[in-house]
C-alpha cells in the first residue's frame, strides 16, 4: 500500500507517510537504499513495504530501473515551451503581428521601442505574453493527447471486434473440428485482449516474452497442418486395418 509507508523522521518516531508525499530527497534515499547486506541476502526473503513501493513504481513508469533510477538524480524536466525559444523583442513583435495583421514591420519596430521605454512595465507585459503562449500551447498539446488516445482506443476497439469474430469463426485447425463451446471462446478471446496488471500487458502478451513459447508457436504455425495431416492419415490406415479384421 503505497499510502501506508513507514518512515521514520528526524527524531526517530515512525509513521505512516504515502509515497507521493515524500520529498525528492526521500524518494532517491529510499531508492539508493542498498538491496542487501553482507549478513542477510536480500534473495529468498519478504520485500519490505519500501522496497514492494519502489518496485510498483518502477513498474508502474514504463522505465527500466536504471531509467528510473537516473531520473531521481537529474530531477524532474523542465516542460519546454516553443515560445521560450524567442527573445522577448522577438515575442513582443511576434505578438503584436499576430493580433493586428495590417501592422507594418516599421509600426511594430515602433511600438517595440514606445514599450521599452517603461522597462519595467515592459517586462510584466512579456511576461503576460509568455503566460498566455504558453497556455495554449499546453492546451494544444493536452487536445493532441487527447486526439491520440482517442485514436489508440478506436484501433484497439477495431482489433478487439476482429478478435472476437476470430475467435467466433474459429471452427477447426489443420482440418480438426475444434467444437469450441461459449467457455471455450470466452477464455481464448480473454486470454488475447484482457490486461493482466496495470502495465497495461495482456495474457498473451506476458506468454510471448518466454522465449520457448516463442520457439513452439513458429514450430505450430509451420507445421501444424503437416502433422495434422500426418495424425489423420494414421488413424484412417488405423480403421482400414481394423475393418480389415472384421
Amino acid at each position: 500500500d503505497t499510502s501506508k509507508i513507514m518512515f521514520e523522521d528526524e527524531s526517530g518516531n515512525i509513521e505512516e507517510r504515502s509515497w507521493d508525499s515524500l520529498s525528492k530527497e526521500e524518494k532517491f534515499n529510499i531508492l539508493n537504499t542498498p538491496l542487501e547486506t553482507p549478513d542477510e541476502p536480500v534473495i529468498g526473503n519478504e520485500l519490505t513495504d519500501q522496497e514492494a513501493t519502489l518496485l510498483n513504481a518502477i513498474r508502474q513508469s514504463g522505465l527500466t530501473p536504471e531509467e528510473y533510477f537516473n531520473q531521481f538524480q537529474q530531477g524532474e524536466p523542465e516542460p519546454n515551451y516553443k515560445v521560450d525559444d524567442l527573445s522577448d523583442d522577438e515575442l513582443f513583435v511576434a505578438d503584436l503581428m499576430n493580433k493586428s495583421e495590417d501592422i507594418t514591420d516599421e509600426e511594430a519596430s515602433e511600438l517595440l521601442n514606445l514599450a521599452k521605454q517603461n522597462e519595467e512595465l515592459f517586462k510584466k507585459q512579456i511576461s503576460g505574453i509568455r503566460k498566455e503562449y504558453k497556455q495554449r500551447e499546453e492546451l494544444e498539446s493536452q487536445q493532441a493527447q487527447a486526439e491520440l488516445e482517442s485514436q489508440q482506443e478506436e484501433a484497439y476497439n477495431n482489433f478487439r471486434d476482429n478478435i472476437i469474430d476470430s475467435v467466433i469463426n474459429l471452427e477447426s485447425v489443420g482440418g480438426f473440428d475444434l467444437n469450441l463451446d461459449d467457455k471455450d471462446r470466452d477464455d481464448i478471446a480473454r486470454f488475447i485482449l484482457e490486461r493482466e496488471d496495470e502495465s497495461g500487458n495482456t495474457y498473451l502478451w506476458q506468454t510471448l516474452q518466454d522465449p520457448n513459447t516463442l520457439a513452439e508457436i513458429a514450430w505450430f504455425l509451420l507445421y501444424k497442418d503437416e502433422v495434422f495431416n500426418n495424425i489423420s492419415e494414421y488413424y484412417r490406415n488405423q480403421i482400414k486395418e481394423v475393418t480389415k479384421s472384421l
